[in-house]
């Protein structure tokens, strides 16, 4: 379902309910007075994680402010209102067809720099929804964009225990460009944290010549502080054991055409977001071809292992032209050489060990169960 954003002064708290009512049977709602401010968020980050998360916005704009404008007495909306409505359309790929303005106002009440964005056309409130609602469905869901990083973002707002998916040639987290390149343990611990309400599953192509990278990722995941330094023993421990709990690392026989992200992989309505050739990610709307990845990948995470790595038969068998070993065993030296030179042996060894007790990354509610006994 489509989301639509609705924003409004006080003073039009009451046409913003009616639009509500009127949108709310065919759209997702937001509204601005009705827990879009989360505590501890500024106002800026939390109205910018609206506009990640909304297809379109809806601005109710009244007369609210008395003002001289070269000395003709005006009432202006409200500033805030009129903030709102640029940063959507910013955010909405500059597409002023995306953004409504609910208004009486004339356009001399209006700054100029809106003058892209129209009224909404209509007589009446209930026309001009039925104007609204006939454009929404027309243009569809908004093909928005996201960094690694502000996926990681979205990722820390699921709910627990939902199930993420990447599948990409090689790990996503060491191509990361930007400030947290500066600082490597940034992104692992990032996707540490949210492995202790989320299960990870990555998709990565048995390819020799991105097995240290493989190697590097789990390194980082395991030995990594927040700031980029080594963590102790213990610590190591850790988050080698969270990692056994809550990750696990397929392999691929063939290069994947397409490297994507699933967020809710076993929920009613998966996100899914491709990777474009700029390394950034487009969610992708709910439809047949982008659907038909999620249960690939759905059943082969039902089949549970009891392994860290979760060897394909043909990845786990296939001998490398250039040596007499195969990728299973090649990855498996470059993962101990690579926690031998940073004194960190006996947790690689921790992060292979098979439990026969214990399967797959547990549910919060399978820990807990276990905890309890």
């Amino acid at each position: 379902m489509m989301k639509i954003f609705i924003g409004s002064s006080s003073n039009g708290q009451q046409v913003a309910d009616r639009l509500d009512k009127l949108l709310g049977v065919d759209f997702e709602i937001e509204r601005w007075y009705a827990d879009t401010f989360d505590s501890g968020r500024s106002y800026i980050d939390s109205l910018t994680k609206k506009c990640r998360e909304c297809d379109f916005a809806v601005i109710v704009l009244t007369a609210d402010d008395p003002a001289v404008q070269r000395s003709v007495q005006k009432v202006l909306p409200r500033d805030n209102c009129i903030f709102e409505a640029g940063l959507f359309m910013g955010h909405l790929s500059l597409d002023p067809q995306r953004v409504f303005l609910v208004t009486e106002l004339t356009s001399d009440s209006l700054p100029t720099d809106l003058l892209g964005l129209k009224s909404t056309p209509g007589t009446t409130l209930q026309i001009k929804a039925q104007n609204i609602r006939a454009q929404a469905r027309d243009l569809g869901k908004h093909g928005r964009t996201f960094s690694y990083g502000q996926l990681l973002e979205e990722e820390e707002s699921l709910g627990d225990d939902h199930c993420v998916v990447v599948q990409s040639a090689q790990p996503i987290e060491l191509e990361t460009t930007g400030p947290e390149k500066d600082v490597p343990g940034v992104i692992a611990a990032r996707v540490r944290a949210n492995m202790r309400k989320l299960r990870y599953h990555y998709f990565f192509h048995a390819n020799p010549g991105t097995v240290d990278r493989i190697a590097n990722l789990c390194l980082r995941l395991v030995t990594l502080s927040d700031a980029g330094h080594q963590v102790s023993l213990e610590q190591m421990e850790q988050h080698v054991e969270l990692l056994r709990r809550r990750m696990r690392i397929h392999f691929l026989p063939d290069e994947p055409l397409v490297a994507f992200c699933v967020h809710k992989l076993m929920a009613e309505k998966p996100s899914l977001y491709l990777r474009d050739e700029d390394s950034t990610f487009v969610f992708w709307p709910k439809s047949d071809t982008a659907m038909r990845y999620v249960p690939l990948r759905r059943a082969v995470i039902d089949a549970r292992s009891q392994e860290f790595f979760v060897w394909n038969r043909a990845c786990e068998a296939a001998a490398l032209d250039d040596k007499n070993m195969t990728y299973k065993h090649l990855l498996l030296e470059q993962g101990a050489e690579c926690f031998a030179q940073s004194g960190a042996t006996s947790a690689w060894e921790s992060l292979l060990r098979v439990d026969p007790k214990r399967g797959s990354p547990p549910t919060n509610a399978e820990e807990a169960s276990n905890a309890r006994a």
